[in-house]
């Protein structure tokens, strides 16, 4: 998507299968289990889609990499989704998923709760929090309930 994007050498190991996965797969997904809250990442959708990168707070591992695999398949078709976005048709049992813009702000909060891993090929793009509906059916509130 991004014409003037060039792909780095990999150094690390961990560097191939990111990049592996970004081509292959569209985006490669960075889970932080150990975290408070614990949250997952996408690298690629802004750099093969020019969609914002998602990150998700509050899911175990394996439900965020689903939920992030899912929104990736839309993207890839052609859906864009914006701050303020409420899905109700990516998950079952009437769950809906929220997206909130990232403030630019708070980029450095969360790269410096990435344990350490080296910058991406999206490491600078947009970034949209999703979220999706809690065990009494309201959402978090915005970005500012997460406190860094």
């Amino acid at each position: 998507m991004q014409d003037t994007f060039e792909w780095p050498e990999p150094e690390p190991e961990a560097d191939e299968v990111i990049l592996r996965n970004v081509r292959n797969h569209g985006c490669h997904i960075v889970g932080i289990p150990d975290a408070a809250p614990p949250f997952a990442f996408s690298i690629g959708l802004f750099l093969n889609y020019g969609h914002p990168e998602l990150i998700i707070f509050g899911q175990r591992s394996e439900n965020a990499h689903a939920i992030i695999n899912l929104v990736r398949d839309r993207v890839a078709e052609g859906h864009k989704f914006v701050d303020g976005d409420i899905s109700g048709d990516l998950l079952e049992n009437d769950y809906k998923l929220g997206f909130w813009q990232v403030p630019f702000e708070a980029y450095p909060n969360i790269s410096a709760r990435r344990s350490g891993s080296t910058p991406s090929p999206g490491a600078h793009s947009p970034a949209c929090k999703s979220s999706g509906r809690t065990s009494i059916g309201t959402f978090p509130g915005r970005w500012n309930a997460y406190p860094m």
